[in-house]
């Protein structure tokens, strides 16, 4: 059983990757709502002092690296989103034991 989105879902992920495309401020907003529930992940594991720096951080990578047009399908958005924040987790968990 696969999980396909919405056609609304679809289009708002597209609108977004296309703005980001585009270096559309608004599009950069709506990922950062977009994405929002991510947060909690780095919440869990950093902790409230680190997780919103590393959040912001996140959201500010993923917007280059789409914008550089390494996200070849829109639909894969949150699949995307979720490697690339499960990275910047386990970085900075990493460098907090190098310290």
């Amino acid at each position: 059983m696969s999980i396909s989105p919405t056609d609304a879902e679809s289009a708002r992920r597209r609108q977004i990757v296309d703005g980001l495309l585009a270096n559309k401020q608004s599009a950069l907003e709506a990922l950062y709502c977009e994405l929002n529930n991510l947060r909690y992940l780095f919440q869990r594991h950093l902790g409230p002092d680190d997780a919103q720096n590393q959040y912001h951080e996140f959201i500010l990578e993923l917007a280059a690296t789409i914008s550089h047009g390494q996200l070849k399908c829109p639909d894969a958005l949150y699949g995307y989103a979720r490697v690339m924040a499960h990275r910047k987790v386990n970085d900075a968990q990493t460098k907090r034991l190098r310290k």
